[in-house]
């Protein structure tokens, strides 16, 4: 048994604080006391400084915490966030065949790994998904690698969705390490002990030995593909808690052309794929705001190619609603699915003697929220999400290095969201890269490497 042990039938929760990036070790307890360990993620951003020595600390706590053995090993999606730290501290897992001085080399040991049906190779759709992921790399790292590439590589709307997938200033060579090298590695390293989860799974057969009191829910990402497309919140309905955006369109004016807004948005002349949205605040022509200009077209498109390619990744996230059975409580992990994700839960019936619960039943016994993509505006739903998590012991937890999403121009944690959070919690919410004021949550724990979570 590891150094983190949780208290009969409750739930002890690490979110790591090693950068903008997703790593939680969970530890369970039956009511004999024993205890099960699971890691969900396993990654931080591209441009993190120092991350090998960062990452290879964080995996030497978790054998630690953990005795050096995991029952189950989760990964959400294929994103650099997620999973770089497979690739960056690699020696601190044991091989597959597991040599007779292995338990003294200290490496990790895993029982068996979880990836959304998105992974698995003998899915058809599945393979439709990857393959048009791969076109869409392809044709990024051809204009990136052009000799006119040069003009795009600094774009913040070309660079910054491509940091979740590797190196992007060795995009176009065929030396880098992207996501999908990373994620074929694990698949490799883990071979045969590898289980694809698809939702409505049967709970029971997601079974954690020794945990008779955990069932596992599995939420998405959903097999319809127009879920998996659907990333940004619709401009009637809004699903989100972004403010209603103002579209802009160019008109003919004897000037030239000019901005100008629509608040109906039914008569602008572009399709909305090419309507840009902007802040009634700003004017057109200030400084700074250049990027707005006709000239912008071309590298619009590039930009539109890398958003979609993140996006659309992020719906593809293992979602997962861990249920300590003894008392009912909830532990939501969405990964960094976005609105169509969340939106796909509300129809998903689970095989076997449970059918009858419901994504609304166990939002509503949620007590501990593993907030999406670090909090940004399209990947926590409003009213079929946030607004139903009514429990009065709901946490919220944001893995966030704002000065890093800041640098990426990204706004997070969005401030609506942020604001929501912190009143649906009643103050429980807790940002990775630090506390604005000290927490009197008597079951959190701060360390400089992890918070610590305690739900009894």
């Amino acid at each position: 048994m590891g150094s983190m042990t949780a208290r009969p039938g409750g739930c002890k929760i690490r979110m790591y604080r090693h950068g903008l990036g997703d790593c939680f070790l969970l530890a369970f307890a039956n009511q004999a006391g024993h205890q099960r360990y699971v890691m969900i993620d396993f990654g931080v951003l591209t441009g993190t400084p120092d991350v090998k020595t960062r990452m290879t600390e964080v995996a030497k706590d978790i054998y630690k915490a953990t005795g050096g053995h995991l029952h189950r090993l989760i990964v959400t999606h294929e994103h650099w966030d997620h999973i770089s730290g497979f690739y960056q501290a690699q020696n601190e897992f044991a091989d597959l065949q597991e040599d007779p001085e292995g338990s003294k080399a200290k490496k990790l040991t895993v029982d068996e790994l979880w990836l959304a049906w998105t992974e698995d190779p003998s899915d058809r759709v599945a393979g439709e998904l990857r393959g048009r992921r791969s076109m869409a790399m392809a044709e990024i790292a051809k204009v990136l690698g052009s000799p006119s590439g040069a003009a795009f590589r600094d774009l913040a709307g070309v660079h910054s969705p491509l940091a979740f997938f590797g190196d992007t200033t060795q995009l176009a060579l065929s030396g880098r390490v992207g996501t999908d090298d990373v994620m074929d590695h694990v698949k490799e390293r883990f071979e045969g002990r590898t289980k694809y989860l698809r939702p409505g799974d049967d709970p029971d057969e997601l079974r954690i030995s020794g945990l008779p009191d955990l069932s596992v829910f599995v939420l998405g990402p959903p097999r319809d593909r127009k879920f998996i497309r659907k990333s940004r919140p619709s401009s009637r309905h809004q699903e989100t808690y972004l403010h209603a955006p103002t579209r802009t369109y160019l008109k003919m004016s004897g000037a030239g052309f000019q901005a100008s807004s629509d608040h109906a948005a039914n008569i602008a002349p572009f399709n909305p794929r090419y309507q840009m949205e902007y802040d009634e605040t700003e004017l057109y022509g200030q400084p700074g705001l250049e990027w707005r200009q006709i000239g912008s077209s071309f590298s619009d498109e590039l930009e539109d190619l890398a958003l979609r390619l993140d996006a659309h990744t992020n719906n593809t996230s293992l979602v997962l609603a861990f249920e300590l059975e003894k008392d009912g409580r909830v532990l939501l992990f969405p990964g960094d699915a976005q609105v169509g994700n969340w939106l796909s839960w509300s129809s998903v019936k689970w095989k076997g003697d449970r059918p009858d619960i419901g994504s609304d039943d166990l939002l509503a016994r949620t007590v501990f929220y593993k907030v999406g993509h670090h909090a940004s505006h399209n990947a926590t739903l409003k009213e079929e999400g946030l607004e139903k998590m009514t429990h009065e012991d709901l946490a919220a937890f944001i893995p966030l290095d704002r000065q890093m999403a800041q640098k990426q121009r990204w706004t997070m944690p969005h401030p609506e969201l942020f604001e929501r959070l912190h009143e649906q919690t009643e103050g429980r919410v807790y940002i990775s890269d630090g506390l604005d004021t000290p927490s009197q949550d008597v079951n959190f724990t701060e360390h400089t490497l992890y918070y610590e979570y305690d739900v009894a």
